[in-house]
């Protein structure tokens, strides 16, 4: 059996990191990747859309229940680009819940962005794309962004079929 154990972790950054909001900090057992400095949340602007998917996803993991999904778009705004975000069932994520977000973005979405739920393991099939993924990445004509339970961004480009790992 394989288990996962999460700590947070206090220190200067956290003091900082809490002056600019209550989703500043979240470490997720790797206090170097989940780090927040500026607070910034749905709605807010990135300067890439790789920025405001990993925001996105580290935003999502700090909310409760982790048994569910969190998705959304990506979309620009002003001279950056921003995202929204909501929350269901892997079984409504990809169409009901979607297709309202979708509607409710003041800009045509660049992205879709989502999580999977984190049961505690790092078994591959929550770690990676879902054929569904891929599906509905390639129905909608967008890359599609991945906040895995174990960390890492991952990207889907439904043109190339090809997935990768972002930084």
């Amino acid at each position: 059996m394989n288990h996962r154990v999460r700590k947070l972790y206090f220190g200067a950054s956290l003091l900082i990191g809490l002056q600019a909001g209550a989703h500043a900090v979240y470490v997720g057992g790797n206090p170097l990747m989940y780090v927040d400095p500026n607070g910034l949340k749905p709605g807010d602007t990135f300067p890439s859309r790789d920025a405001a998917a990993m925001d996105a996803g580290s935003y999502a993991r700090t909310l409760n229940p982790q048994f569910v999904e969190y998705g959304g778009w990506i979309y620009g705004q002003g001279r950056g680009y921003s995202y929204n975000l909501g929350k269901g069932l892997p079984s409504s994520m990809p169409n009901k819940t979607m297709q309202t977000l979708k509607n409710q973005c003041p800009a045509l979405p660049t992205d879709a962005w989502h999580t999977h739920p984190d049961p505690g393991d790092d078994s591959d099939a929550l770690n990676s794309f879902s054929p569904e993924d891929k599906q509905f990445s390639k129905e909608q004509g967008v890359p599609l962004y991945l906040q895995t339970p174990m960390g890492p961004t991952l990207i889907y480009n439904p043109a190339t079929g090809q997935t990768r790992k972002l930084p």
